[in-house]
């Protein structure tokens, strides 16, 4: 072989190596292919099933719950553990909760007034709780209670304890409605001792035509709230009666309600009649006269009459001194 195939050989050789070391590895990714799951199951003491949960093979399984055990009058029980070792899972796993046996503290729920609401047995060096019906104090007129917390405070038992039931005092509050004419217009959430008021809901007075009604107050009278209350607006009634005024040709100047127990009054003022070629008219009244309105009544207007007036005619008139001086000008009828 000549020197330039030698040549050739080596580029192609060289190459071929360039190639291969230019590809690079391929990344193999990681997974969890490999990590198995597992369940734990939590049971107390009496095989009652707290709870599950599941754990990778690589974790240190837990349950978050303190399982409890009710102590007896004479013996109490202390959570010491689990009846395994706490460590990675390798299989589904059923840890059972393991108690120490202590001494018993007898715990008195009282209330207020000193009543035994419940007596409860807990281990010594634990903390009691109360798993009964919140406590309840009766409202008196005043007041109502609302549970607020145990004295003394609650803390781990020392030995046996009494704790009392203390309540947040707050002013009781009542429900007064007002009535209208068996309309309800008003409810209002009233505090012991107040005063309730619905004067700016009512109607002060109103009419239907046959009667005019004027608010007069409550029935019964307002007074300090000590209870639900219904309270009905009360008026005054008064009749109304037709009263029917007249032009003196017998037509209808106009026709009027008016109250029972007052004077009439024509809502349209006095009529008028218009003068003829003679005379001249003034409205001089109604007949009969006015009286108290007790029930529907007729008036028919009244006139005088009067002459027409003479037209006047004045004069132009000079008055002079007895010399001829001009005094006054002016005129005269």
């Amino acid at each position: 072989m000549d020197a330039r195939g030698k040549w050739f050989l080596a580029a192609v050789a060289l190459t071929a190596a360039f190639v291969f070391l230019a590809v690079p590895a391929m990344d193999v990714e990681e997974t969890d292919a490999d990590t198995n799951y597992y369940v734990a199951t939590w049971v107390n003491y009496d095989g009652v099933v707290l709870g599950t949960t599941t754990h990778s093979s690589e974790d240190i399984p837990s349950f978050s719950e303190t399982p409890y055990k009710a102590a007896t009058t004479t013996v109490g029980y202390i959570f010491s553990g689990w009846d395994k070792d706490l460590s990675p899972l390798t299989k589904d796993t059923t840890f059972t909760a393991q108690f120490t046996e202590t001494e018993s503290c007898e715990v008195v729920w009282k209330n207020h007034d000193g009543s035994v609401l419940h007596t409860d047995y807990f281990a010594l060096g634990s903390v009691p709780f109360y798993d009964h019906e919140e406590p309840v104090r009766a409202p008196t007129n005043y007041e109502i209670f609302s549970f607020s917390y145990w004295s003394p405070q609650i803390t781990s038992l020392t030995g046996d304890t009494e704790f009392t039931a203390q309540y947040m005092e707050s002013i009781r509050t009542y429900t007064v409605k007002f009535y209208a004419n068996g309309d309800l217009i008003q409810t209002s959430s009233c505090s012991y001792g107040d005063y309730p008021f619905a004067d700016s809901a009512v109607e002060y007075f109103y009419t239907d035509g046959d009667c005019n009604y004027y608010f007069s107050g409550w029935s019964p009278e307002i007074v300090a709230v000590v209870d639900d209350a219904v309270y009905n607006a009360v008026y005054d009634v008064v009749n109304l009666h037709t009263i029917t005024w007249l032009n003196d040709d017998g037509s209808i100047w106009c026709e009027d309600k008016c109250e029972e127990g007052n004077l009439p009054t024509c809502s349209l003022g006095e009529p008028t009649k218009e003068s003829d070629d003679k005379y001249m008219y003034i409205f001089d009244g109604w007949s009969p006269v006015l009286v108290t309105v007790t029930e529907p009544a007729t008036y028919r207007a009244t006139y005088a009459v009067s002459d027409l007036p003479i037209e006047s005619v004045y004069y132009p008139a000079i008055w002079k001194d007895y010399d001829g001086t001009v005094l006054l000008e002016g005129t005269t009828l």
